[in-house]
């Protein structure tokens, strides 16, 4: 199946902020560590990679992005209308930003070889624990439960700008 990259119009059937080759790229400049892995990859496998980052991003950012939708059609939370970016230049509307095309890149390297969410299982919760190592020991209990979820820091450093409730003034969510 091959991959349908959004180009900026709105694509009802997009399903990606990056094309492979410009992930490659990526991968090269800013991720020799994970490039062998990368690139290694199957092209098919580097899609579904690339596919699920864009899920990610968007159900992790869902109703928080700025701006608004640009159609109503459109498959994905971007483009977007009346965003801004992080040195408050408007976005144009045909336009995906390169803090979210990077960090589409950052997941999609890392969902080559691993998992980017942790589905939870209500009995297995971890509330405390603790550990000992000769004579120093820890324990923390956490309030409800501790959670099992990946955090991807920069990640979310690269898509703070463009996130309505990160103290982004005058901004708002999917309309």
């Amino acid at each position: 199946m091959t991959l349908t990259v959004e180009d900026g119009t709105g694509l009802a059937a997009a399903e990606s902020y990056l094309s492979v080759a410009d992930t490659d790229t990526y991968s090269a400049a800013y991720q020799p560590q994970n490039y062998a892995l990368w690139d290694a990859a199957l092209d098919a496998a580097k899609e579904i990679a690339l596919r699920k980052a864009t899920m990610y991003l968007d159900n992790e950012n869902a109703g928080n992005w700025i701006g608004t939708i640009s159609n109503d059609t459109q498959a994905l939370d971007w483009p977007r209308t009346g965003a801004v970016d992080e040195n408050d230049v408007a976005i144009d509307s045909d336009e995906l930003p390169v803090l979210l095309t990077n960090a589409t890149a950052e997941l999609a390297i890392r969902a080559i070889s691993e998992n980017l969410t942790v589905d939870e299982d209500s009995d297995s919760s971890v509330t405390s624990e603790s550990s000992t190592v000769a004579v120093i020991s820890e324990s923390k209990t956490y309030l409800g439960a501790k959670s099992e979820q990946k955090k991807f820091t920069i990640v979310n450093a690269k898509i703070k700008p463009l996130l309505a409730n990160a103290g982004n003034i005058g901004r708002v969510s999917r309309g």
